[in-house]
């Protein structure tokens, strides 16, 4: 018995490492571009893009603290 995946079979979700909603991670709104971003902080992803990186307050932020010009983008693809 074979099964065909379609579009509505999953769904993508990303959520913001700096935003709280309840007890997880907030998730974070998809854009037609390919971006997701948080509607709370405005921090920014661009999963399948690992050059792109994020200029929300938190990681610049974090850059800053951390001394380099690295920010943020999303999670290593499994």
């Amino acid at each position: 018995m074979a099964t065909d995946c379609t579009p509505t079979d999953t769904t993508l979700v990303i959520r913001c490492p700096y935003c709280v909603m309840g007890i997880e991670f907030r998730p974070m709104i998809a854009h037609k571009d390919g971006r997701f971003v948080c509607r709370d902080c405005a921090h920014t992803v661009r999963p399948g893009v690992p050059e792109y990186r994020c200029t929300c307050r938190s990681c610049l932020r974090l850059s800053r603290k951390n001394g380099s010009n690295e920010t943020w983008n999303s999670p290593p693809a499994c």
